[in-house]
């Protein structure tokens, strides 16, 4: 998938800046080395493993209608509501 490791990058750098207590406790608590580990799922799979079917219509809607902006809001939505 072309631009698979620039989105994942973009994300990880996304993590560190705006979540930053998150990307602490799955870097230094669970021993994550990288993001990547369930990064590139989502982006493979643009999150259709992880969401029932109707929000993944809903997602994959808003993705062909914004782009990868409205993939990166999702990331952050998403893991936002883990990091409270």
């Amino acid at each position: 998938m072309p631009g698979l490791i620039l989105h994942v990058r973009v994300l990880e750098q996304l993590i560190q800046m705006k979540l930053a207590k998150l990307n602490h406790h799955l870097i230094t608590g669970l021993g994550l080395v990288t993001h990547q580990i369930y990064l590139h799922d989502w982006i493979i799979c643009l999150y259709t493993s992880i969401m029932p079917i109707d929000l993944s219509m809903q997602f994959l809607t808003g993705f062909f209608e914004r782009g990868w902006l409205f993939f990166y809001q999702v990331a952050l939505a998403i893991l936002m509501s883990l990091e409270h």
